[in-house]
């Protein structure tokens, strides 16, 4: 008898609680942070065992954007001393494969506002915090230090 790649699907989704696009909506947002799918695993592991939920009651998507959350709220205020969640308000929506950064425009003016002061050029950033930037729409136009074009008098 042949087994097929449905039936090992099926027989793998019997122990898997997570539907197929959490898990590759996980892993997109892992990969795209520098990360890999050990990675991701393990945030999800670990924010089970921390918060004593079981693995199948958790989001695993909150699980990765959030730790992507942590590690460039950490960067950030290593470079800047600014704090992304206790200096304004940016958190982690979870909604499963909708989940998302949350925060308000004041919240990402005030970032914008402290990335230009501290001349944070973000290739330099880890690739964890470019995403994370990405992903909240700030690209490195949006915190550069506009230079006025002088005229000169011409007499």
């Amino acid at each position: 008898m042949d087994i097929t790649n449905e039936q090992v699907n099926e027989f793998i989704a019997a122990f898997v609680p997570f539907g197929y696009a959490d898990i590759e909506t996980a892993i997109e947002h892992a990969l795209n942070a520098g990360k890999d799918i050990d990675w991701a695993s393990e945030q999800a592991t670990e924010f089970s065992e921390c918060c004593v939920v079981p693995i199948n009651d958790i989001d695993v998507v909150y699980c990765v954007l959030d730790s992507i959350l942590q590690e460039s709220r950490n960067e950030i205020d290593n470079l800047t001393g600014f704090d992304i969640q206790n200096n304004a308000n940016f958190e982690t929506y979870g909604n499963y494969m909708c989940s998302c950064f949350d925060f308000s425009n004041e919240s990402l003016e005030q970032l914008k506002t402290v990335l230009k002061k501290k001349k944070v050029i973000i290739s330099e950033l880890s690739q964890t915090t470019k995403y994370f930037l990405s992903e909240i729409g700030i690209s490195q136009e949006d915190i550069q230090i506009k230079k006025r074009n002088k005229k000169e008098k011409v007499g």
